[in-house]
């Protein structure tokens, strides 16, 4: 939702045959929530978009993952950010751009965040493969530049083949801080890490954080807005080697 709670959005990723749409609703005060502009269709069937969202500060601009979608290869993923054009009563895709998956079954946007005043993007492909590795994940950070959207540096990408790192991210307020959550690292035990924009490159921040045992799929992640503390969600946390916990949260302070 926007910083002061008037406006949300809400993704239906398997609405129609897959298509997906996003609606963004306003708080009209008198006691109902009043759809802005109209709803935001995916492009094609299967796409799942909608399935990730996210919204700037003052719900001017959203950020939707269509991680399903064709637009770079077959399940490449595309993610695509809007604009609320007040004049004329609509959501405009800003620099008429989608930013397509690099390759293949990378399901590109199935994390997607950010910044408060929407300038900055963070975009994960959770499956691709880099570096030698197998489905070790990536997450690449954008700038709008006035024109297009541009990539921050260069890439971030997973440890290890199967880390599925991306599955979850977070930037902080002034995009200056991202958080990562990897669910499949050590033996799906899970695995975050946080890196700063040090002007030249993303850099790590302390050392990774590691879910407690085997299967705690230790990755789920969100982020204050000054980036000094973040939550991390362990799905099948406190249950013990093995997993099939619960659950468990933990919270940590830099």
């Amino acid at each position: 939702m926007s910083d002061d709670g008037s406006r949300i959005i809400v993704g239906s990723d398997a609405s129609g045959t897959d298509f997906g749409y996003v609606a963004v609703y306003h708080d009209d005060q008198a006691g109902s929530w009043v759809l802005v502009n109209a709803m935001i269709p995916g492009m094609a069937s299967g796409d799942h978009f909608g399935m990730k969202v996210g919204i700037s500060a003052n719900g001017s601009r959203v950020i939707v993952g269509a991680h399903l979608s064709h637009a770079g290869g077959t399940r490449s993923g595309e993610v695509a950010v809007f604009e609320d054009n007040v004049s004329n009563s609509s959501w405009v895709l800003v620099h008429n751009q989608r930013i397509p998956g690099k390759a293949a079954n990378d399901i590109f946007g199935f994390s997607v965040d950010l910044s408060s005043n929407g300038s900055r993007i963070v975009a994960c492909a959770a499956s691709h493969d880099s570096n030698g590795l197998t489905n070790n994940g990536e997450c690449t950070i954008y700038d709008d530049d006035g024109s297009g959207w541009v990539p921050v540096h260069g890439s971030i990408s997973g440890l290890g083949s199967g880390d599925n790192f991306g599955i979850a991210a977070k930037l902080s307020a002034d995009g200056n801080r991202v958080v990562v959550g990897a669910n499949g690292s050590n033996a799906a035990a899970g695995q975050v890490r946080v890196f700063d924009d040090n002007m030249s490159e993303w850099e790590q921040v302390g050392n990774e954080l590691n879910g407690n045992t085997s299967n705690d799929r230790f990755a789920w992640v969100g982020m204050s807005d000054s980036g000094k503390r973040i939550i991390v969600g362990a799905r099948f946390g406190g249950g013990g080697p093995g997993g099939g916990g619960p659950g468990e949260v933990r919270v940590f302070e830099k």
